[in-house]
């Protein structure tokens, strides 16, 4: 709760806007009342770009299903912090998104690896890409994961010259989703998926 309205300050409240404020809560189990936000960092190239910005509600929405705790954590608001400042300075790429991903894995300390060089199998449970089939349901093969095993070798100016075809790009993203489903107990569908897609991959 905003004191003295939301309408105020709705202008600066948006979604993985980076703003300082002053609060108070007399009571953990009741609503903070909010005062004088201000908008430290201004990403202007991404609020102004709808394809940008469709990025970053499905970020936020990622970000929800993954984080239920009150604590402060310094690495993830400086992960979120540089993604930000990337995606305003360049102009949107279509691997964009499959980089995010396995940068907040390898934060969260689940990031897939690469076990065998020419590796044509992704064991989701183990967060394996092998040579190797782990002959189980959440085992998965094929050129694709060829094509996935580049962006752990690779840096992130590497990882945006991929090519991938539009099907390969949506492929490897539903891999990553359902390998954090996995993953992360409370990562569930993010039912506006194939509406950001639309956006991204036109």
């Amino acid at each position: 709760m905003v004191k003295g309205g939301a309408k105020k300050f709705s202008s600066i409240f948006q979604a993985l806007t980076y703003i300082e404020f002053t609060y108070y809560q007399k009571n953990e189990d009741q609503l903070a009342n909010l005062y004088e936000p201000v908008l430290v960092k201004n990403f202007q190239e991404i609020y102004f770009d709808p394809i940008k910005q469709s990025v970053v509600f499905f970020e936020t929405e990622f970000l929800k299903q993954c984080l239920h705790e009150n604590q402060a954590d310094i690495a993830l608001f400086d992960f979120i912090l540089n993604e930000l400042e990337f995606l305003n300075q360049h102009s949107f790429n279509p691997n964009y998104l499959i980089h995010w991903i396995l940068d907040l894995a390898f934060l969260f300390g689940i990031q897939p690896q690469l076990i065998d060089e020419g590796a044509r199998y992704f064991d989701l449970i183990n967060g394996e890409l092998t040579i190797h089939n782990s002959m189980h349901s959440e085992s998965l093969k094929g050129d694709i994961i060829l094509k996935f095993a580049k962006f752990l070798n690779y840096n992130v100016e590497k990882q945006m010259e991929i090519h991938l075809t539009k099907d390969e790009r949506k492929q490897l993203l539903e891999i990553l989703l359902r390998y954090f489903s996995l993953h992360i107990d409370t990562f569930k569908k993010i039912n506006s998926f194939e509406i950001y897609q639309t956006l991204w991959y036109a």
